[in-house]
């Protein structure tokens, strides 16, 4: 985002909320303004499941059902859980070191956290 005026706009229709920010148009009157000093990024709403990362040695690679989410350590949010259970694969990897490798079930509101620590081969 840039300097300058800006509006947020809350899309309510998907499964985790998401806060946009729009520019605003000289010849609109928006409720809210919200000047903007310096970039920022909206924060979604957890409606998902919140999982908390980490390792022993840190900058692990983390995998949920096969996808890579980023590093440890980190909190990931997975707004695809609903009140139902679901299994999803979480995996840890790190060269140089034993991969680590768990299934958990979730459900919407699930918040878990994982301290792994890694094995050298």
């Amino acid at each position: 985002m840039t300097r300058g005026n800006w509006i947020f706009k809350k899309a309510e229709k998907l499964p985790v909320e998401k806060i946009e920010a729009v520019p605003v148009k000289e010849k609109e009157a928006p409720k809210k303004i919200v000047k903007l000093e310096e970039p920022v990024a909206a924060k979604p709403l957890l409606e998902g499941a919140l999982l908390k990362i980490s390792s022993e040695p840190a900058d692990a690679k983390i995998f949920i059902n096969g996808y890579l989410k980023g590093k440890t350590p980190q909190e990931i949010a997975i707004g695809s859980v609903s009140k139902s259970a679901k299994e999803y694969v979480i995996k840890v990897t790190r060269d140089g070191f034993a991969s680590w490798e768990k299934k958990v079930k979730l459900v919407s509101g699930d918040r878990k956290r994982f301290e792994i620590t890694l094995k050298k081969r």
